[in-house]
Formats: C-alpha cells, sequence, structure tokens
C-alpha cells in the first residue's frame, strides 16, 4: 500500500493501493448500506501470498515476477492465525481461502461508517517487509 505523508502509516484512500476499499470489492447497497460476506478490503496472510502486482518491485528477491511500485510498503498488522474473526471496532476478517481474506464490515451499517473503520485502524499497521 502506499505511505501516508508521514511514511509510518498506509494512506487513507478507496483504492487498489491504499487503506480503503473499492466500490468493485464492496459496493453498498441502494439504502447505502455494507453489509457483511460481501466482500472487502482484501488482505493475505504473508508477503509471499499477495499477488506480484501488489509486491514492490524491489522484492523481487522474495517473490518472483514481483512488480509493484517500489513507493509502496508491504503492511501488517498482528502476528496472530489468519483466520475468520475480530479485526478491530466495526470490522472483522473472513478468510476466503488459504491466501486471501477481506476486511469487511461485522455488521450492516452505513457504507461512509465502515470506511471510517477502516481508516480507524491506520496506526495499527506496521512495515512488513524486510
Amino acid at each position: 500500500m502506499k505511505r501516508d505523508t508521514t511514511g509510518n502509516a498506509p494512506l487513507v484512500e478507496a483504492s487498489a493501493r491504499g487503506l480503503g476499499v473499492r466500490p468493485s470489492d464492496l459496493a453498498p447497497c441502494q439504502l447505502g448500506l455494507a453489509h457483511p460476506n460481501r466482500g472487502g478490503m482484501s488482505v493475505a496472510p504473508t508477503l509471499t501470498d499477495l499477488p506480484p502486482w501488489r509486491v514492490p518491485e524491489r522484492l523481487g528477491h522474495l517473490v518472483e515476477g514481483a512488480c509493484g511500485p517500489d513507493s509502496d510498503r508491504v503492511w501488517v498488522v498482528g502476528t496472530g492465525a489468519f483466520s475468520n474473526g475480530a479485526f478491530a471496532q466495526g470490522l472483522t476478517l473472513r478468510v476466503t481461502s488459504k491466501n486471501h481474506g477481506n476486511i469487511e464490515p461485522d455488521e450492516q451499517c452505513p457504507f461512509a461508517q465502515y470506511e471510517a473503520h477502516l481508516a480507524a485502524t491506520a496506526m495499527l499497521w506496521a512495515v512488513g517487509e524486510p
């Protein structure tokens, strides 16, 4: 993900390279609500589980085909198991495969509230690359 202006946290933005969710990953319903189990911000359990276009090219010695922008960083939260469960206030991790999961709302809520919950996690993330 991109870094914020301090360089100490991911940039909060609704993009594939930001701390946020694109409408294509979790679109609000007609009432403007975000729902659990319908997608969210994609995450992976380890650096090597990321698609190569999400890994900065400078880490090509660790991930074959790494071709992401070198200005991006790989961010992590915690060291616990990659399993379904609470992630942060208002958010849950739903594992969709052994190498992918979604950070989703833990209950139906206004889409803006879901985005705010994601943004509130910014300081939980740390650079997780060698």
